[in-house]
């Protein structure tokens, strides 16, 4: 959270422990003083909804976790906020309201409002149906999967929430496995474009696709772009899912067809057959890479086209840089040091329209088909 926020966010409300039947009129009375001095409720905040935000968080330690950036994205993005946690401290289906305020211009005091509901057992199936009856119908709904596992492995519990939802959010990094690549790409074809999809990690390489385009521009790389031939991407410790997108984002763009798959210690080779000929792409492992990815080679040439190369490399201080031949930084672009909050409340307007990320997706779902056929 940045500390702008920090500052202007209060906890202005209470939280309530309410019966889950009662929720709506307990949000109603919320923002409301009764005991203020003229005998009559009165207004201590304005409430404000751009849209709905519905949290799954599978435990209470998620739920926990994530309190903080609920609170920035609410300041950000003012919405009604239900989250959703498959497991109790209490008993089988509790239910918490309050708002989450923040100090606006002219000293008003503009209100997000915040329902908790928890559920163990058989009652997490209760879920869905409790979200549907607290969402705003007139506006836009978002689903925010925290679990670090694909959605797609959420059974019925996601399927219903994704029903209700014009736009699901998660993070593929989080991810352990990157077979789950495949039952992400497989939901996403089914759902068409009808449901938008945010994945904050293909947010998070948004630079480095910057970067790579100007590398290879051709007013700074005459013909690289048609004659690319081999891309090694370095990456860090985690998921390689980061990467595998990004792989996946150039031969959308630049027509690779076909990729063929070799495995070598620490790093994985795929051959594209481009247009003017094979393209080789690998991900290579290396031990002192702290961030995924870490550094990027591109090289190109051919019979029409001089050889080139280039590299790119993530520095201190969260910049990325086009180095020059001697390996001195030369282009450098400072990235937003953005935290997952921030990352949220910035696509939640956009309702996760991005028809790059869907064909890179699918483009990465063959990449790992290919590794574990």
């Amino acid at each position: 959270m940045s500390e702008e926020a920090s500052a202007s966010t209060v906890a202005a409300i209470a939280t309530r422990s309410v019966d889950v039947a009662a929720i709506e009129r307990e949000l109603d009375q919320l923002l409301f003083d009764p005991l203020a001095e003229s005998g009559e409720e009165q207004a201590i905040g304005v409430r404000a909804c751009m849209s709905n935000l519905v949290i799954w968080a599978p435990t209470r330690a998620d739920a926990d976790r994530i309190a903080n950036d609920v609170a920035a994205i609410a300041e950000r993005h003012p919405s009604r906020i239900i989250v959703l946690v498959g497991e109790s401290r209490e008993r089988d289906l509790a239910a918490y309201v309050s708002a989450i305020c923040h100090l606006a211009g002219g000293g008003r005091q503009v209100c997000s409002e915040h329902v908790v509901v928890e559920a163990a057992g058989a009652a997490t199936r209760r879920l869905p149906s409790i979200a549907r009856s607290l969402v705003v119908g007139d506006l836009p709904t978002a689903l925010w999967w925290t679990a670090p596992a694909s959605p797609a492995t959420g059974g019925d519990v996601f399927r219903q929430l994704a029903a209700m939802a014009d736009h699901v959010i998660y993070d593929s990094a989080a991810w352990p496995d990157d077979r789950a690549v495949t039952q992400s790409a497989e939901w996403a074809s089914a759902t068409g474009a009808g449901v938008g999809l945010s994945d904050l990690a293909w947010t998070r390489i948004r630079p480095w696709r910057t970067l790579i385009a100007r590398a290879l521009d051709p007013s700074c790389a005459a013909g690289a772009l048609a004659s690319l031939r081999e891309v090694t991407i370095e990456h860090g410790p985690g998921s390689t899912i980061p990467v595998l997108l990004l792989v996946g984002w150039l031969a959308d763009r630049l027509g690779w067809k076909q990729p063929a798959r070799a495995g070598a210690s620490g790093a994985t080779t795929w051959t594209f057959a481009g247009p003017r000929g094979p393209v080789r792409a690998t991900a290579r492992r290396a031990a002192d890479a702290t961030v995924n990815p870490q550094r990027i080679e591109v090289a190109w040439g051919g019979a029409d086209a001089p050889a080139g190369r280039r590299a790119l490399r993530a520095l201190d201080g969260g910049r990325l840089a086009i180095l020059d031949e001697r390996g001195e930084p030369r282009r450098v672009v400072a990235t937003p040091d953005r935290d997952v909050a921030e990352l949220v409340a910035r696509e939640l307007p956009e309702l996760g329209r991005d028809p790059l990320y869907r064909r890179a997706l699918d483009v990465a779902r063959s990449l790992v088909a290919g590794a574990h056929a």
